[in-house]
């Protein structure tokens, strides 16, 4: 009872209260995860700053500071690679000296004697006197797209770090590219200046002791790493090797 004369279940093959059966043949099982609003994982975007000639360098904030450092002089390179090919070569020798040059203006001509000089050894001190005019105000609006350029590759946390600098309301007045880097250079070099000095210094000993070559790294570029680190120990007064500054600090 309850089949045709083929013998078919009634209800075209589907076995009565059961769903998992259609033709007689088992559904393929299916594990249905109930939806739940704002569940969804969001894949991280890195920040590859504003320019793409820079090739995602940039400058942030890492919790290692060995990282720090190897990202920004990283970035550097990378930046005074493309100033070196789009700038006047003074912007180049200004990031590398994180100082500004200033060009050497042209005397204005006399003779030995006192007298007038000649007309035409005038006008050769004129065109003198504007190229370097001309170049000292190519100079200054280079340093400006400079300041734009690293503000552009600077990450969020970065950008947050360099505001909190004393010297920061000056230097974004005056679109110092320049007063920017050394802003920057600092925070990567350096801990915080509001850090309790104790564990200031441990963390930075912690980073140097635990300092190895990577599998790929070059002899040179970890020699650099580990002179770099050798300097931030230095500037907060954890000399490697010693802790005077430690003891000074315990003592007062």
């Amino acid at each position: 009872m309850g089949t045709d004369t083929d013998g078919i279940p009634e209800g075209g093959g589907k076995t009565k209260g059961n769903d998992k059966y259609v033709n007689n043949q088992r559904k393929p099982f299916v594990n249905k995860k109930p939806f739940v609003p704002g569940n969804q994982s969001v894949k991280h975007v890195k920040f590859e700053g504003a320019s793409s000639d820079l090739k995602g360098h940039v400058f942030d904030v890492m919790s290692s500071k060995i990282k720090q450092i190897d990202e920004y002089n990283s970035t550097l390179e990378q930046i005074m690679t493309y100033v070196g090919t789009n700038m006047d070569p003074l912007v180049l020798e200004a990031i590398e000296n994180l100082s500004v040059t200033t060009l050497t203006e042209p005397v204005p001509i006399t003779q030995e004697d006192g007298t007038t000089v000649s007309n035409i050894e005038m006008k050769k001190w004129e065109k003198r006197f504007n190229r370097f005019l001309s170049r000292e105000e190519q100079v200054e609006k280079e340093i400006k797209k400079l300041y734009a350029l690293v503000w552009g590759q600077s990450s969020d946390a970065m950008q947050t770090r360099i505001q909190e600098s004393q010297s920061y309301k000056k230097v974004h007045k005056d679109k110092n590219g320049i007063g920017v880097l050394i802003i920057i250079k600092a925070i990567s070099f350096s801990y915080r200046a509001h850090q309790e000095p104790v564990v200031a210094l441990d963390a930075v000993k912690h980073e140097f002791f635990k300092l190895v070559q990577g599998k790929y790294q070059l002899v040179q570029d970890y020699y650099d790493t580990i002179m770099n680190m050798v300097n931030v120990n230095k500037e907060l007064g954890a000399e490697v090797g010693k802790d005077i500054r430690l003891v000074e600090i315990v003592a007062a």
